[in-house]
């Protein structure tokens, strides 16, 4: 696993003019995470000495990339507004329609990024859930580099006692295993406008950097942040840039686009790129066809749970007795190995794969295709009456049955 070199020697080389956004570029593509509004264009603004708009008031849109130059070596920034940002409610499906779009975006930046930088306030159970998903992809992945920078943006935090208790209880205490680490570095100080050195803590995992961030507008941030920033360009500047390689970014992200379509489309829509009146600005748009299929979703007690469109999706009967409460569900063509089961608490979990008939044909051509294959999904809220583990499952006849025992704790025993 390759990692960032602690404490590279910076690059002297000048740059031409950034290109446009058809032009081609060689330098590597860095994509700034987080959750909504936890100031990840306030790190992009520090590090690239930009003046990007932030606050409160203004929130990323969409996908927006920017071609920069950080002390002689240049790099493509890839920001989005945010994962969890609000949405408007309009009808019941404004929630699910936001968050789809946000899985779309983040598999889009994932797929083009080189280097990850995620952006996290206080470390809340949420920012380490989200963490942990990109980590484990990109150690399923096959990208240089498996490390993810995280910038703690203690944007509230004046006093260097507080702050190292987040360091200690927020990183050393969450990731035991990882290595405190110290680098000595300079940097323009804000209060005597000179370069002077100093140590700058930070904490390494195996898959995973974390540095710490004051309030900008105190005394500790002064002391602390600039040097804090001057240890991520180096990193950011001792970065792998693929040799020879250039490419369009808009021309990169349509196709990735079209690769993350196909998978919820059985006819892919046509990707045409428009103009608006700020020519910094391009949306991609996809062209309905009569042929396209949206996403199916299913919903049960638990929530709610997307599928492919033409993915296969079992007819499910769920029948309640006095004694038994049982689901019937349709499977054909499958056998007892093609089924999962687990339970979590109350709900169960039942996954499967249904799998094409006719793998060892050497198919040239499928004239005509109604059946739909592929894994599934479902899960059941068992009602409390009942006990959470299930007492028989069977499959005959292409149908699963699973039964539920009524909980004898809960039957209510009569006084005379």
């Amino acid at each position: 696993m390759s990692s960032f070199p602690s404490s590279p020697t910076p690059s002297t080389r000048t740059c031409p003019p950034p290109p446009t956004l058809s032009a081609g570029w060689d330098g590597a593509v860095v994509a700034v995470l987080g959750l909504f509004d936890k100031g990840k264009t306030f790190v992009l603004n520090h590090l690239t000495d930009l003046e990007l708009p932030s606050g409160k008031k203004v929130s990323t849109k969409g996908l927006s990339f920017k071609h920069v130059d950080v002390e002689g070596t240049r790099f493509v920034v890839l920001d989005s507004e945010g994962s969890y940002a609000p949405v408007k409610v309009e009808n019941e499906l404004s929630v699910v329609e936001k968050e789809l779009s946000e899985r779309f975006i983040q598999d889009v930046i994932f797929e083009l990024a080189d280097y990850f930088l995620c952006v996290v306030n206080d470390f809340t159970s949420l920012d380490q859930r989200y963490l942990d998903r990109l980590t484990r992809s990109l150690q399923n992945s096959k990208k240089v580099f498996q490390e993810v920078i995280v910038v703690h943006n203690c944007k509230t935090v004046m006093e260097r006692s507080v702050m190292q208790h987040i360091f200690e209880s927020q990183i050393m205490h969450v990731y035991g295993r990882g290595k405190l680490q110290t680098t000595r570095i300079a940097a323009v100080s804000p209060l005597s406008h000179e370069l002077e050195e100093q140590d700058v803590q930070w904490f390494k995992t195996d898959f995973s950097r974390h540095v710490l961030l004051a309030n900008e507008d105190c005394e500790l941030g002064d002391r602390t942040n600039p040097w804090a920033f001057a240890l991520l360009k180096n990193w950011l500047r001792s970065a792998f840039v693929p040799v020879n390689r250039r490419f369009s970014v808009l021309q990169s992200v349509l196709q990735s686009c079209n690769a993350r379509l196909s998978s919820y489309f059985k006819a892919l829509p046509e990707l045409v790129v428009d103009t608006t009146n700020d020519r910094r600005v391009k949306v991609i748009r996809a062209q309905a066809r009569q042929d396209m299929r949206l996403q199916q979703t299913s919903v049960d007690a638990s929530g709610l749970l997307l599928m492919r469109p033409n993915s296969f999706v079992p007819p499910i009967d769920i029948v309640q007795a006095s004694r038994q409460y049982t689901i019937f569900m349709d499977v054909p063509g499958m056998d007892n190995e093609d089924i999962k089961l687990s339970r979590q608490n109350v709900t169960t979990i039942v996954k499967g794969m249904r799998s094409q008939p006719y793998p060892e044909l050497q198919v040239q051509k499928v004239e005509r295709s109604e059946r739909t294959y592929g894994d599934f999904t479902q899960t059941f809220k068992v009602p409390q009456e009942y006990e959470r583990k299930w007492a028989s499952v069977t499959v005959e006849r292409g149908v699963l049955k699973i039964i539920f025992q009524r909980d004898a704790d809960e039957e209510s025993l009569s006084i005379s």
